[in-house]
């Protein structure tokens, strides 16, 4: 019987797009293609995700590429311009998950640097009992090792866990493990399997058959300028 969602938070809470802001950055499309897909490579922004700072893990780049030393400095110093608004569907049913007191937490591949600042973008996270950082840990998903650390500190076994996570490596790395998956894609599909596994009850029904409905915990999350 699943107990618990584990939530990721980059494209399932918060969207996340680097061109959110080199788009601003690097005006021609080709250069910006270029620098995006082999300059700001993924195994090397995973070293952020993994705990390593951005300001070390930036000389090596800036000497290989001197030409684009400003652009990636700005993936450290503007990151957080990489983000939009939090996706409303995520948040209202985060929203109905707490208000039917079911255990929510976190598990997000994201540098600690920036941490504070994402988790300022939605009062959502309020909700969360616990939420591990990959930054923090110094291990990212989809290793065998952070999940682990996960059902630790949810005390709960994988069986028991609804994983929800937007790439695909991940959610079989989870289910591997024994946990209970969805693939994100659309809010609607989320909240689908959420009420297919007991989680929630359908819009109007109410557990609380005795007492008035509950006030929401938060209002639905509006758009945010990004930080600077």
């Amino acid at each position: 019987m699943i107990k618990a969602v584990l939530f990721d938070v980059a494209n399932v809470i918060i969207p996340w797009d680097p061109r959110n802001l080199y788009d601003h950055l690097i005006t021609e499309a080709s250069e910006r293609d270029h620098f995006l897909n082999a300059v700001i490579t993924r195994s090397w922004h995973e070293r952020h995700d993994a705990g390593i700072t951005f300001a070390e893990n930036r000389i090596e780049l800036m000497s290989r590429y001197p030409e684009h030393q400003a652009h990636i400095l700005a993936w450290g110093d503007r990151f957080l311009e990489m983000f939009g608004p939090p996706i409303s569907g995520t948040v209202g049913l985060i929203e109905r998950l707490n208000a039917e007191q079911v255990p929510l937490f976190g598990l997000t591949n994201m540098p600690l640097e920036v941490w504070d600042g994402v988790r300022a973008m939605s009062p959502a996270f309020d909700a969360f009992a616990d939420i591990i950082v990959s930054g923090q840990e110094g291990v990212i998903k989809p290793s065998r090792e952070i999940f682990e650390i996960a059902l630790n500190r949810m005390s709960q076994t994988p069986d028991q866990v609804l994983f929800v996570d937007d790439t695909a490596v991940n959610v079989d790395a989870a289910h591997n493990l024994g946990f209970k998956t969805h693939l994100f894609t659309t809010t609607e599909e989320l909240e689908a399997e959420l009420l297919r596994n007991g989680l929630l009850i359908s819009e109007g029904a109410s557990r609380f058959k005795n007492v008035a409905s509950p006030d929401k915990l938060f209002s639905e999350a509006t758009p945010q300028q990004a930080l600077p």
